[in-house]
């Protein structure tokens, strides 16, 4: 999608090249005239008196979105839209800096704590899934020593049932 200011661009260098009139050049680019010819209004001081209070209040106020800053605005007895913030602050590059939150554990673990102090101390188990060249799925039990990191056991078949799990505990003990 081309904006107009690109298709004005575009007419104009037509026009100085003399290829076609104007009429011509913006039916083909798809411009009406009154677009063409259209020059924009510049900023009048309040516009730029909003622009300035909006940039002040959001770096005095940085976690301070859109909403809180039309706010602001309205206690000093701006009258300004939410939509007009929002606006100028996106196009001013202003953005409220969102804090976040340290998330909470949820629930305590069902055992004690142990750290590993000795070799056979502590054993650690879990499963690791992986998929074959062919897309088929394979399990691998793994049986870890926690103070030597030494691997007791590594299981691999298609399928672990818990018989075979258990089967692999009592191997490794």
């Amino acid at each position: 999608m081309v904006s107009p200011e690109h298709k004005r661009r575009a007419v104009t260098s037509i026009l100085k090249l003399g290829l076609c009139s104007l009429r011509r050049a913006c039916h083909y680019l798809g411009l009406s005239r009154s677009s063409y010819l259209y020059t924009p209004k510049a900023r009048r001081d309040y516009e730029l008196q909003l622009v300035d209070r909006i940039k002040e209040l959001s770096k005095n106020n940085p976690t301070y979105g859109y909403r809180f800053v039309t706010e602001l605005l309205a206690r000093d007895g701006w009258r300004v839209n939410r939509k007009k913030v929002q606006r100028i602050r996106r196009s001013e590059g202003l953005r409220g800096h969102q804090t976040k939150k340290k998330s909470r554990r949820r629930g305590g673990s069902t055992t004690e704590p142990r750290s590993a102090a000795a070799p056979n101390d502590v054993w650690s188990w879990d499963f690791i899934f992986d998929t074959t060249e062919d897309g088929q799925t394979i399990k691998i039990l793994s049986i870890v020593d926690e103070f030597s990191r030494f691997c007791i056991d590594l299981n691999v078949n298609r399928k672990i049932s818990s018989s075979k799990v258990l089967e692999a505990l009592d191997l490794a003990c």
